[in-house]
């Protein structure tokens, strides 16, 4: 460790240890961190963490166990209290993992051996690449992991993910422009005899044309304003149950107006452009 934070362009060296342990209901997995206000930051937490710890999703769920609740660790035949002053997001994880600050490490030295298995730098994004390889060289490139290359995999991966996704909204779309097109032209087959009327006491075709195309696109626009509730409650569905009963930890849901807004506009434009040919069929009634 204090060869890594002597490195040129090192900022700063942590080290992380584990010890295997037991709560009353299972096992659990003890880690030791400087939880300094960066480290709980990376966690979701907002300040430094002296005098407690923090519990992932999984452990949470495992146990019952919440914030503010006294938990008892048991490692190598002794107890040790442990306060959860948070619950963290643990993406993959299948088991429940505690967090304890690393001058803790003296209440577990007696009881467990701790091992120390990891160690982080923190560099300047101009000197990352530079700093790897130095570590590469030193410990080998197999050990060494660069967050900002799997930082970009992670995310050129996502972004292949939602290719697949825009590709499936748009075959989505397709298929509710024919159905409300079918709707749409029925509705205005319907009122066939309406038209006939309206033409016969002089109205132009341009105005019944008018009058189909509006009373489509507000249908539309009604149909579209009454998706996104319903939209935004089974985002939730998913995010807050079905997430964490599948894989025991969630995934917040961030609503982005900008990305919700395109396809209510979308699905507008979609419901005029469907009933376009309908309310001009209409029209030409006499």
């Amino acid at each position: 460790l204090e060869w890594m934070a002597t490195q040129p362009g090192v900022q700063a060296a942590r080290r992380y240890g584990q010890i295997s342990a037991r709560l009353a209901g299972g096992p659990v997995q003890v880690e030791f961190a400087e939880l300094d206000a960066a480290e709980a930051a990376r966690y979701g937490h907002g300040g430094r963490l002296v005098d407690a710890a923090m519990l992932n999703e999984v452990g949470a769920r495992l146990h019952g166990l919440g914030i503010g609740q006294t938990v008892a660790v048991r490692a190598g035949g002794t107890e040790v209290p442990v306060r959860i002053a948070h619950v963290f997001a643990d993406y993959g994880a299948t088991q429940a993992r505690l967090i304890v600050p690393l001058a803790w490490q003296s209440r577990f030295a007696a009881t467990a051996a701790i091992a120390w298995r990891r160690a982080t730098a923190s560099a300047a994004v101009a000197d990352m690449d530079a700093v790897a390889r130095l570590f590469g060289d030193r410990f080998g490139t197999a050990a060494v992991r660069n967050h900002r290359e799997v930082r970009t995999l992670a995310l050129a991966v996502f972004d292949r993910t939602f290719a697949a996704s825009r590709l499936l909204t748009a075959v989505a779309l397709a298929v509710a422009a024919i159905g409300l097109y079918a709707a749409l032209a029925g509705m205005l087959n319907a009122r066939e005899r309406e038209f006939r009327l309206l033409a016969a006491i002089g109205y132009s075709r341009a105005g019944i044309w008018r009058q189909g195309l509006a009373q489509t696109t507000l249908l539309g626009s009604v149909a579209a304003l009454a998706a996104l509730p319903l939209g935004v409650f089974m985002a939730w569905v998913l995010c807050a149950i079905v997430q964490p009963l599948a894989f025991g930890w969630r995934i917040a849901l961030q609503l982005d107006w900008g990305v919700v807004g395109w396809p209510l506009l979308l699905c507008v434009v979609v419901a005029a452009a469907a009933g376009a040919v309908p309310s001009y069929r209409a029209s030409s009634l006499r």
